[in-house]
């Protein structure tokens, strides 16, 4: 991964650092979290002039429409809100999954300027048990229903800037 430094005699300069697997997803939130908050998404190798059609959701870290960061041009915050557990209990062979539901609320943030683009509430689809769950025999487990990726993508590409 190559950073330019903030502060400090390398300020100016390119430095490459080798990152674990397991840190990069906590790197790629860290900068996705600043453009949430208003920051904007500064890029070393991103010219300005193109247009960049990717995005982002934050905190899942999962992208669309591009490939690296200098494709990124929406972040969308992505919080779950309206918490209902245990609202219904599915029993699949000798496992118990207790069903809890959430709604979502976005936001969208350009990332070159950091400046909210729009706002929506999505709501959970009713719960419905699941025809498989993974555990051991007689177990109880977890099943959580929200809107789906579909649905958040889909409002997300509405509201892109540059089409």
């Amino acid at each position: 991964m190559s950073v330019i430094p903030l502060f400090g005699p390398a300020q100016d300069k390119t430095k490459t650092i080798t990152l674990e697997w397991r840190d990069h997803e906590a790197v790629l939130e860290l900068v996705l979290y600043t453009v949430t908050r208003g920051k904007r998404l500064v890029l070393a190798n991103g010219p300005a002039t193109r247009a960049r059609r990717g995005i982002a959701f934050s905190p899942s870290v999962r992208a669309i429409d591009g490939k690296t960061l200098e494709d990124i041009g929406m972040v969308v915050r992505v919080t779950p809100v309206n918490w209902k557990k245990d609202v219904k209990t599915c029993h699949i062979g000798t496992l118990t999954a207790m069903l809890s539901v959430h709604d979502t609320d976005l936001e969208a943030f350009d990332a070159s300027t950091g400046q909210s683009i729009g706002k929506t509430h999505l709501s959970a689809p009713p719960p419905t048990c699941p025809t498989s769950h993974y555990g051991y025999r007689n177990e109880v487990g977890s099943v959580t229903t929200s809107p789906g990726t579909a649905e958040m993508n889909s409002w997300a590409r509405s509201i892109r800037p540059h089409g």
